[in-house]
């Protein structure tokens, strides 16, 4: 008997997963929490429908794939096209690192698109993603943006060689982790990719301040990799070395400058008296990187913007937090993403007057 009662709130998922011509059926909260689903704001649905095609009641249901496939139609929509991070030296407590966390949810389209994609298992889409833009950030940047995801998909389904080469310096620590993952015949041409594209970048401080000691970690760990592949590590040294020199006499912008002289002169200081040096990895010598390259031109300080007003709005509402209040807060219209930061732990209240609430209150319940 006692085994009877604590089956029994499992019949509905269990019968939902019978062959035949009872496939497509779901339990009744499975489907409500669908319906809730498509009422959201395309962001909060994609998750919601990507969150419960991962049920395992779903797992070979044909009703998973229109799930993740409509997942990935509505990602296409979400307000924030990819996740963005802060610069080096943003103050904590800023507009800017408050966004950067807020990316951390996942809600953007590129985010969402690219966890549909890997659970389908469909390459086809890959060029249907959110792409990064074409032109450079600019010194009024406070925030870069962050592809990790697409170059994770294009290495769990082996879509190789990539369909487009890196465009930022942003790019350079991903695409050589995705390198590393690659099958060892794949190494070689992959290498000579990454190469190719790094010579193409063209000037963007703001990305390459931000990811000056990512960047150079990668590449070393690039050239580390070419001895157990019998390949030289000269070429990928020089082109970091190239790399290095080319941007540290670019254009900058004056408050990443001052606030990476330090990291930028130890990745200098690191590679001539480590790196260049004939015999580290099998290497021919290289010429030095000169210590105190100009550069072009220091483009003036932009003065940063005053506080937007719903960072007022976070703040208070982060001091005392309150449903009612977070369910009210216009917050929610002018930055829907740092808005579920402060709603999302109120995701265990399946009664909730607010919609994206209690549909994450309802598929908490089905995950338990």
């Amino acid at each position: 008997m006692v085994q009877a009662l604590i089956l029994f709130p499992l019949l509905p998922l269990l019968i939902s997963s019978a062959p035949g011509a009872e496939e497509k059926r779901l339990a009744p909260e499975v489907e409500e929490v669908i319906g809730l689903a498509r009422a959201l704001p395309a962001e909060f649905a994609a998750d919601i429908l990507i969150r419960v095609a991962e049920l395992p009641a779903l797992a070979k249901q044909k009703r998973r794939i229109e799930l993740l496939e409509d997942a990935f139609v509505l990602a296409s929509r979400a307000r924030e096209p990819w996740p963005r991070r802060t610069l080096p030296g943003a103050a904590p407590d800023s507009a800017e690192a408050v966004l950067a966390e807020a990316y951390k949810l996942e809600l953007d389209a590129l985010s969402l698109q690219t966890r549909a994609l890997r659970a389908l298992q469909a390459p086809g889409w890959i060029e249907r993603l959110s792409r990064p833009p074409g032109e450079p950030l600019t010194c009024a940047d406070r925030l870069v943006w962050d592809t990790a995801a697409y170059w994770q998909t294009i290495s769990e389904l082996k879509l190789f060689p990539p369909p487009r080469s890196i465009v930022s310096p942003l790019e350079i620590q991903p695409a050589v982790e995705m390198i590393r993952q690659a099958e060892p015949k794949r190494i070689e041409p992959l290498m000579h990719w990454l190469l190719d594209g790094l010579e193409r970048l063209g000037e963007d401080d703001r990305a390459f301040s931000a990811s000056i000691r990512n960047a150079t970690r990668a590449l070393e760990f690039l050239a580390m990799l070419c001895p157990d592949h019998g390949l030289p590590a000269t070429p990928v040294l020089a082109a970091l070395s190239r790399y290095l020199s080319r941007n540290l006499s670019a254009h900058r912008c004056q408050d990443t400058l001052e606030v990476t002289r330090p990291a930028a002169s130890a990745v200098v200081s690191y590679f001539n008296e480590r790196l260049r040096k004939p015999g580290h990895l099998g290497n021919a010598e290289l010429p030095p990187i000169e210590h105190e390259l100009e550069p072009a031109a220091v483009l003036d300080r932009v003065p940063p913007e005053p506080h937007p007003k719903w960072l007022l709005q976070y703040r208070t509402l982060t001091e005392a937090p309150d449903h009612d209040a977070i369910a009210d807060s216009k917050l929610q219209d002018e930055q829907p993403l740092v808005w579920f930061l402060l709603a999302k732990p109120f995701d265990r209240m399946p009664d909730s007057r607010h919609a994206v609430m209690a549909a994450y209150s309802r598929l908490k319940a089905l995950q338990r």
